[in-house]
């Protein structure tokens, strides 16, 4: 696999190549239990990798979430856009992945890629965004589990 690309383009239109961080990752003991259930997928679990470490707020920008497009995430992870999207569809419905919607970018956070308290207190318009999704999101959920986890938030 090429070594993937940021979705900065440069001054001579070449993509730079993207410096992957990859802290440590923290994935709850829950989202391991619904691989074990086979309701989510291993690639999920990259996809999730690979969300939380695109999120901004751990670079240049800590008030913005992972902007990432359908494609490009299909690149990195190997599979097509089309199941990147349901996946991120599906996910969002299970309260594993938010989709935030600000001036029409689409951006995505897991559900620990910030602390409760960051995201109560994140300022700006990005967190009234990031709150109303997780909102609306917690009325969207499956599964009672899954409510219990989106009213922590």
């Amino acid at each position: 696999m090429d070594i993937p690309y940021s979705t900065r383009p440069i001054q001579n239109g070449k993509r730079e190549p993207q410096e992957w961080v990859f802290r440590d990752q923290h994935i709850p003991s829950r989202v391991f239990q619904l691989l074990a259930r086979k309701e989510i997928t291993s690639t999920d679990l990259v996809l999730f990798a690979v969300i939380n470490d695109l999120v901004a707020g751990k670079r240049e920008n800590p008030e913005t979430g992972c902007f990432a497009h359908n494609d490009y995430l299909a690149e990195i992870v190997s599979v097509d856009k089309t199941y990147v999207s349901k996946r991120i569809k599906f996910l969002n419905e299970k309260g594993l992945v938010l989709i935030v919607i600000l001036d029409g970018i689409r951006y995505l956070e897991t559900d620990w890629s910030r602390t409760t308290e960051e995201r109560l207190t994140l300022e700006g318009e990005y967190g009234d965004a990031l709150r109303l999704a997780y909102g609306k999101m917690s009325e969207n959920i499956k599964g009672t589990e899954n409510v219990r986890i989106a009213q922590k938030c």
